[in-house]
């Protein structure tokens, strides 16, 4: 599945791929934890950020990105 095809699935859920947006939100906190994710995750970023409203489009979103083995991050 391409990530247009997960932004068809979610399109009614507010999600930007705003370079600004996206560097400022890529932060994953587990790399705190190991010195060898730290150094893998270093230049990396998201593609998109996804901003659910309720716990029904976190469930959907979740559901969609596990289907098509999308990796999610809080």
């Amino acid at each position: 599945m391409s990530l247009a095809d997960f932004r068809t699935l979610i399109a009614d859920i507010p999600h930007t791929d705003d370079p600004a947006l996206v560097r400022r939100k890529s932060r994953d906190m587990t790399v705190g934890f190991s010195p060898i994710l730290r150094e893998q995750a270093r230049d990396r970023t998201a593609e998109l950020v996804v901003s659910p409203r309720t716990r029904d489009e976190v469930i959907r979103i979740a559901a969609a990105a596990a289907r098509h083995r999308i990796a999610v991050l809080p």
